[in-house]
């Protein structure tokens, strides 16, 4: 802006400066009043730019001993923290919890993710991170964790009967890859599968130096929860499920209430094509 003013300050002196020419027309006496009118418009325009920017700092160290510089790494990193706190859930009538998954997530290939939730307030997550990287050096690290909270829930029924279910049956058969599902026919339940896998592979024909790191958390907490239930059905079923299938499958039901489940796998590999 500073700029801008003493440019329009210049030119103004440089236009007061310059010399009025006066006109004589003809048949005039020549007595002319010679005058000069000059006049300066000046626009000035401000942008303002504004700039926000976000940090995030991951704090995190791996230490070896000898003599060895990975020229390559890969890391891999999953983590998942549920908080069901301070939940009132009061039912009348009498209802009926349902959840049924049948002949899905057959024969795929790779990664095959379900959550079903009949019930309230509920917590689900499936989580997969993957890291893979092709050295002669490669270092390797995953780590996979899980947090999950119930804390002074209440949960109240007021009926003849409840009934909740949860059917997994014929599903995840014959696949390659990771294979998770979740089901939660109840209430205020935190499920989670979480994977993490990480792969250095080798050059066959270069001297081998590998190191593969792999570590796992897992934290539930279940504290100050009441539950009031006269008459219920509590019904888990997976009949004909994971079967034939290699790698990694995971699988959480809960027809009740206030459940934490946690299925947690941390995978570091170093492979060597030889």
């Amino acid at each position: 802006m500073k700029r801008l003013l003493v440019l329009s300050l210049a030119v103004a002196v440089l236009a007061l400066a310059v010399p009025s020419w006066g006109y004589t027309p003809p048949g005039n006496d020549g007595s002319l009043d010679q005058h000069c009118d000059v006049s300066l418009d000046a626009q000035v325009i401000v942008t303002k730019k504004l700039t926000i920017t976000q940090y995030r700092y991951d704090n995190a160290s791996t230490g070896t001993r000898g003599h060895f510089e990975p020229k390559a790494r890969a890391d891999a990193e999953a983590g998942k923290n549920d908080l069901n706190k301070g939940n009132e859930f009061d039912l009348g009538d009498d209802p009926v919890f349902m959840d049924d998954m049948r002949g899905s997530f057959k024969d795929f290939c790779w990664i095959g993710q379900s959550n079903q939730s009949a019930g309230n307030m509920n917590n689900q997550g499936n989580i997969v991170s993957v890291a893979f990287v092709k050295s002669d050096q490669a270092y390797s690290s995953t780590l996979a964790a899980v947090g999950s909270i119930n804390v002074g829930n209440d949960f109240e029924v007021n009926c003849s009967i409840l009934k909740q279910s949860d059917a997994i049956c014929d599903s995840f058969n014959g696949f390659a890859g990771i294979g998770q599902s979740n089901q939660a026919a109840g209430n205020m339940n935190n499920q989670n599968n979480v994977v993490g896998a990480s792969a250095g592979v080798e050059d066959p024909h270069s001297a081998p130096a590998m190191v593969a790191m792999s570590g796992s958390e897992l934290a539930l907490t279940n504290t100050c929860n009441e539950v009031k239930i006269s008459n219920a059905v509590f019904t888990n079923s997976m009949d004909g499920s994971y079967k034939n299938f290699t790698g990694i499958g995971q699988a959480n039901q809960s027809a009740g209430n206030m459940n934490n489940q946690s299925n947690v796998v941390s995978v570091a590999v170093v492979v060597s094509f030889r």
